[in-house]
């Protein structure tokens, strides 16, 4: 199941793929509506890596209810519907990658359900990555593109 190619450069095993081991089994059990979802994630991924014209490593796509749990994530997060993703790029720094697609958002380019930089304190240190995810008709159209910016798990709305 995890290498089952979702769009040119994503499988299953990327955008299911955690690093609480305890829970990697039960997080790639889908149903294939599921897989279907994870396709049009990984179709807004690849866009993302051709606005930003770097390669994106993904840090938390899918996520199960327990594992969502484990994380401390909204009972309402996307990633529990396959439809949002964590991401790093590879070659230019996290601030940067956001500010790119906050223009392309803003500009109408790129449609997401949210785009958040999001910023938070770990045993090794501060960490930061951006959220994304689906829009309509995955999202309420009302609450498509927003930007926002998480620090010390307190959202901004940076947009609208």
């Amino acid at each position: 199941l995890e290498l089952i190619k979702l769009s040119e450069h994503f499988t299953v095993g990327d955008l299911t793929r955690t690093n609480r081991a305890e829970y990697q089994k039960a997080n790639r059990i889908l149903t294939e509506g599921q897989i279907q979802t994870l396709r049009n994630l990984a179709g807004l991924l690849e866009v993302v890596q051709d606005v930003l014209c770097v390669p994106i490593l993904i840090s938390s796509g899918y996520r199960s209810h327990l594992l969502n749990v484990a994380v401390g994530s909204s009972s309402k997060s996307q990633h529990l519907l396959c439809e949002a993703a964590d991401f790093v790029p590879k070659e230019i720094s996290v601030a940067d990658a956001f500010r790119t697609l906050w223009k392309e958002v803003r500009e109408g380019r790129i449609h997401v359900g949210q785009l958040i930089h999001e910023t938070a304190e770990r045993l090794y240190g501060e960490t930061s990555w951006v959220h994304i995810s689906l829009g309509s008709p995955w999202r309420d159209l009302s609450k498509c593109n927003q930007v926002l910016r998480m620090e010390a798990g307190k959202y901004t709305l940076l947009n609208k």
